[in-house]
């Protein structure tokens, strides 16, 4: 199948910028932890956060609009080009906008969230960046929707190799810590823009249609709020952290974090292909039966890597971090375990999306805040970075179950429940094993991993029919 050929193709090639920056991210975190402190880091995490929220607001959706109007007039070239940029110019005035107008206010919140104005500074250039890398994005996204794997890798990798390069250069050799850090994101961001943008907008020069940008609004204007939501959701670990007053919990949890969401960076580069797939084939009769058949291939994969990040969470933290940090090691398992949660999103809300009837995505977001910022809190107060990770991974579980209901209203997508239960338990049944008995040694965890998807076909979390699926697909790849 010349379908399944391209999806495998174009997830390998994604996979190498993928696997390449999170590889960088594990092989940097030494040199992190040894010139930055928990307390460091974790006003590193908070501007991260500061970061996200400004680029929702710059952003406002209009990524996804981009993927879901470019095939509106099927293959008309000129249709596209104005899809794109409309969407481009649309960001690129909010973004100058709310940067001019935003940056004055960085001193003022600098001063609330660190009670000191010194970051002021720091918080402006993070939002220059976000602006530049949004830019960044939305051409990466066209890449994407083009079918131009090779072209979307390249560009990432030269931001990864530059970010790396000014990494070291200004934290380990000129050693100006964290401001070395934001300086690097936002001239690494700033080189690609240069390189890249000029030619892929002389490629697809359009007149902007605002009349367009009005209907991609409606559309994209949910995604505001549920982007806000979605970003509380992602960092209401920190933010109850930094409630309590210890921002050296708020560093190790955000490690923890970082390692944990592995699992989410691991599924990245088949979803940059199986996005736009999963809206081209909508109207086809056996669409609904993909989504579901690729659903439980998702999980399967995502539930492998949940074990074997779990099983090996302390080996990775005593490898990767100083001593300071070794209470991240329990904060993996359960930011893994949400990560798988929020991974499956884009193929739960499909039914919404397809409907366009993404007015109701805000709704999902809000429900697991609702169920999730009390419950995270108290988590947080009480058992500190452990307790807030169980705390993230309730909140994305809820907002998971949250979607697939609302989602079915729409679209029945025939899921195998059965299965998915079965998949989740012997995740939970393998890590307990781990921890009770294997603990003291690494053979035994190894061992542990290596059973889990003998237990998976023991108990029918995984069928022969699915071997012999996946064999179909790569043989006729």
């Amino acid at each position: 199948m010349a379908d399944s050929k391209r999806l495998l193709t174009h997830s390998g090639i994604y996979a190498i910028s993928m696997i390449m920056a999170r590889l960088a991210s594990f092989l940097l975190l030494p040199l992190y932890t040894h010139f930055l402190t928990p307390a460091d880091y974790g006003i590193l995490a908070l501007l991260e956060v500061a970061g996200m929220y400004f680029g929702i607001a710059v952003n406002a959706g209009f990524n996804n609009a981009l993927m879901r109007f470019y095939y509106k007039n099927g293959e008309d070239s000129n249709s596209k080009n104005v899809v794109f940029t409309t969407c481009l110019s649309v960001i690129g005035i909010s973004g100058i906008s709310l940067l001019v107008a935003g940056a004055p206010a960085a001193w003022w919140l600098s001063s609330k969230m660190f009670s000191t104005d010194v970051y002021g500074l720091y918080l402006v250039i993070t939002m220059t960046g976000v602006v530049v890398d949004i830019a960044n994005g939305t051409c990466q996204t066209l890449l994407r929707l083009q079918e131009r794997p090779i072209a979307y890798v390249v560009m990432s990798l030269i931001r990864l190799i530059v970010g790396i390069s000014l990494n070291i250069y200004f934290i380990a050799v000129l050693q100006i810590g964290l401001m070395g850090f934001v300086i690097s994101g936002l001239l690494s961001a700033l080189v690609v823009f240069l390189i890249f943008i000029p030619f892929l907008i002389l490629r697809c020069l359009a007149r902007p249609d605002f009349e367009l940008a009005k209907e991609l609004f409606r559309f994209s204007a949910p995604y505001i709020p549920k982007g806000f939501l979605d970003a509380l959701i992602h960092n209401m670990g920190v933010i109850c952290l930094t409630l309590t007053g210890n921002l050296a919990a708020v560093g190790i949890f955000a490690v923890g974090r970082k390692l944990g969401t592995a699992v989410s960076i691991l599924l990245q580069p088949f979803s940059k292909v199986w996005t736009p797939y999963m809206y081209k084939i909508s109207d086809e009769s056996q669409a609904t039966v993909v989504y579901a058949r690729v659903l439980t291939y998702m999980l399967l994969v995502l539930a492998f890597v949940v074990v074997a990040l779990s099983v090996f969470a302390k080996d990775v933290i005593r490898i990767m971090t100083s001593g300071e940090f070794a209470g991240a090691a329990a904060v993996i398992f359960p930011v893994a375990l949400g990560s798988l949660f929020f991974s499956l999103g884009p193929s739960l809300r499909i039914g919404l999306t397809l409907s366009k009837q993404t007015r109701l995505l805000p709704l999902m977001s809000g429900i697991g805040v609702v169920v999730g910022f009390p419950i995270t809190y108290i988590l947080a107060r009480d058992y500190g970075a452990v307790g807030t990770g169980w705390g993230i991974c309730i909140t994305w579980a809820t907002e998971a179950l949250a979607t697939t209901l609302f989602s079915a209203r729409y679209l029945r997508v025939p899921y195998r429940l059965g299965q998915l239960a079965k998949i989740m338990l012997c995740v939970f049944v393998t890590i307990f094993v781990a921890e009770k008995y294997a603990d003291d040694s690494v053979w035994l965890r190894i061992a542990a991993v290596a059973s889990f998807p003998f237990t998976l076909l023991l108990v029918g979390g995984f069928k022969t029919k699915d071997v012999s699926d996946l064999v179909g697909v790569f043989r006729q790849s």
